[in-house]
């Protein structure tokens, strides 16, 4: 009698920390050649296919390693002042949310 494996549950990526956590409304932060301002992120259990999502908008993420995500910020998510949700997403799963607050 052959018994198949179990299937394994998705691990869920964790957001611990985004650096820096805000910005001047206009303002950029470590701002890259082609003018966007880069994010970087702490986590646990990111994989290659993690993303880092901005508000509502996914951004172009590179993998460091499942503690360590960076991405590129559009600037035009610094346009207006307020709070930005800053989670990961991982297919179709999600991680905890961290406030990134664009100030006037």
């Amino acid at each position: 009698m052959s018994i198949a494996p179990a299937a394994v549950a998705p691990v869920t990526p964790r957001l611990l920390r985004i650096s820096p956590s805000g910005a001047r409304v206009g303002q950029g932060f470590n701002v890259q050649p082609n003018g966007e301002s880069a994010i970087s992120v702490e986590t646990e259990n990111a994989t290659r296919g993690t993303v880092i999502v901005f508000g509502n908008r996914p951004l172009v993420t590179a993998y460091g390693s499942p503690s360590w995500l960076t991405a590129l910020v559009p600037t035009d998510l610094l346009t207006t002042p307020g709070q930005h949700d800053v989670y990961l997403q991982s297919g179709e799963t999600e991680s905890n949310r961290l406030p990134f607050v664009v100030e006037p």
